[in-house]
C-alpha cells in the first residue's frame, strides 16, 4: 500500500521538537528571564537544565527534531526553528 506524503501546506504549521529539556549556561543577559520563570540561579557560567518551551525565540540552543514528512531526527538551532514555525 502507498503511503501518501504530505503536501508543503499540510506539514508547515508542524513542529515536532523531540526534546523536552536543553542544557543552557547562564550569563548576564538570560538571568533576570529565567529567574521570573523561576530556575533558580545557581551562578554566572553555570549550567542548568531549561524546558524547551522556555527558550527564549532568540536562544542559539541546539534542539532535536523530526521532519513531519520524512521523519528524519537532526539537531537545530531554537532561534531559526522558532523563527520559521515549521521541522521541515
Amino acid at each position: 500500500m502507498k503511503k501518501d506524503i504530505p503536501t508543503m501546506a499540510q506539514t508547515r504549521a508542524e513542529i515536532i521538537i523531540l526534546d523536552e529539556w536543553v542544557e543552557l549556561t547562564w550569563s548576564g543577559t538570560n538571568v533576570p528571564y529565567y529567574m521570573a520563570l523561576g530556575y533558580e540561579y545557581t551562578g554566572r557560567h553555570q549550567k542548568f537544565l531549561c524546558k524547551v518551551g522556555d527558550l527564549l525565540p532568540t536562544s542559539r540552543s541546539l534542539v532535536n527534531v523530526m521532519c513531519p514528512v520524512c521523519e528524519e531526527e537532526r539537531l537545530v538551532l531554537f532561534a531559526p526553528l522558532s523563527r520559521v514555525k515549521h521541522t521541515l
